[in-house]
């Protein structure tokens, strides 16, 4: 049986552009980027809120250093959403 002692209560909240600080008005693009087990940064994870503008701009960085084989693994989200 389950009692409810405390209801659970909606929660508020703000988002913040990571890289500008600027408060965003809309809910952001959230990059996560997350260390796998034996990596340097062992099981780190961290979260980016940014703009859709700040994105395209990580993004297109990110785009430029990669191999064709790894844009050829995720080609719809390189040439279509990018």
């Amino acid at each position: 049986m389950k009692q409810i002692l405390t209801p659970a209560q909606k929660e508020e909240s703000v988002y913040y552009s990571d890289f500008e600080g600027n408060v965003l008005s809309v809910p952001p693009i959230t990059i996560t980027i997350d260390c796998s087990w034996g990596s340097c940064m062992d099981n780190n994870k961290a979260e980016l809120h940014l703009t859709d503008e700040e994105a395209r701009t990580l993004l297109l960085f990110i785009k430029a250093n990669l191999t064709p084989e790894s844009i050829k693994g995720n080609i719809k989200f390189w040439e279509e959403v990018i």
